[in-house]
């Protein structure tokens, strides 16, 4: 639903937003995933919606609430744009500190996402986003790289911890891809077994849609 035409360098909610999201909701959808939103501000070549402190909280509400308005279901896709927009080429070369911090701030912007209002989150894991980059490309010598039960283990924790804190009614979404089928899989098996609520496999070619019941 990312409409870039409608951010603003301060990331934070507009009026524009709130009649975009409106038209959408008064026009009988039933789910509305608000577009990615970054959990942290950096420097990228498009504006992007920030989560990274309550400042934005006002803001979100005000989209939570018209949508609901009208009855419909919705998400805030959470997410950060990955390599891109950092110093370091690789996963390899954030510092362990860095690394955490970014964990805990997704953590903490699906927790802003809820006492705005929204039903949910979706996690951003997929199109070479950071999630992705971290699950199909991590070489850490820590527990967050190498094999595949590794680098998957960040989008794991992430589920558990974000369940822990909202409460088990607040929906849990995943967006993920991968280039390698098996691990795709895997990564849907994994993501299940952490208490995720809706699966959305994002391939070039591939596109599908999970609930879990």
């Amino acid at each position: 639903m990312s409409d870039f035409g409608t951010v603003a360098p301060d990331g934070l909610v507009h009026q524009s937003h709130i009649d975009r999201y409106e038209a959408y909701a008064k026009g009988g959808a039933g789910l509305i995933i608000i577009e990615a939103c970054s959990v942290l501000k950096m420097p990228e070549n498009r504006d992007t919606l920030c989560l990274e402190n309550d400042n934005c909280i006002p803001g979100i509400k005000s989209i939570a609430d018209i949508i609901h308005h009208y009855s419909a279901v919705t998400l805030v896709q959470i997410m950060l744009t990955g390599l891109k927009t950092m110093e370091e080429k690789k996963i390899s070369e954030i510092s362990r500190d860095d690394f955490l911090r970014y964990k805990e701030a997704f953590i903490s912007a699906a927790i802003r996402c809820q006492k705005a209002g929204f039903d949910g989150i979706e996690l951003h894991c997929a199109h070479g986003m950071y999630l992705d980059e971290v699950l199909e490309t991590s070489t850490r010598s820590d527990e967050y790289g190498g094999c595949f039960e590794n680098r998957i283990r960040l989008l794991e924790e992430l589920i558990i911890e974000i369940r822990k804190n909202c409460g088990e009614n607040f929906i849990i979404a995943v967006r993920f891809g991968n280039s390698d089928y098996e691990e795709l899989i895997n990564t849907a098996i994994t993501i299940e077994k952490a208490g995720a609520d809706i699966l959305l496999i994002a391939r070039l070619t591939d596109w599908a849609f999970i609930i879990f019941p």
